[in-house]
């Protein structure tokens, strides 16, 4: 079952309130020394063991959640913008590609992946228009 441009709208919508409640989340966390970590020597077995602070997982499992929230975003904010007939330098202006990492850049086969699945929902006879 594919996605229309109406659900792709509910999500983006949802999701670009969900980043911001987590960006928010990950300064607090910040603030509180959250991310800090700590190796100490373990006398008993001869190694080092990671000794956390005590809400660092916190910290962390945001930060993963945080970071995948807003690649898939971006990814689905072009699909749709682009399906809507806006140009990539429309939609990303401030993001100039030259010199910068691959990792950063979007990843074109999950965007034609998205728009592939809003064109065969399309077909079906889901309306196009999703306002």
């Amino acid at each position: 079952m594919g996605t229309n441009m109406k659900d792709l709208k509910e999500w983006l919508k949802t999701s670009a309130t969900e980043i911001r409640i987590r960006k928010t989340m990950h300064k607090q966390y910040q603030r509180e020394g959250y991310e800090q970590y700590e190796w100490v020597y373990e006398s008993c077995g001869g190694g080092f063991k990671q000794n956390k602070q005590k809400n660092a997982r916190k910290y962390f499992d945001n930060f993963s959640a945080l970071y995948s929230t807003k690649r898939e975003y971006r990814h689905r904010h072009i699909a749709y913008s682009e399906l809507r007939g806006k140009t990539r330098a429309q939609i990303e202006a401030s993001y100039p590609y030259e010199g910068q990492s691959v990792y950063l850049k979007p990843d074109e086969n999950r965007i034609q992946e998205i728009k592939d699945e809003v064109i065969k929902a399309c077909a079906r006879g889901v309306s196009a228009v999703g306002f």
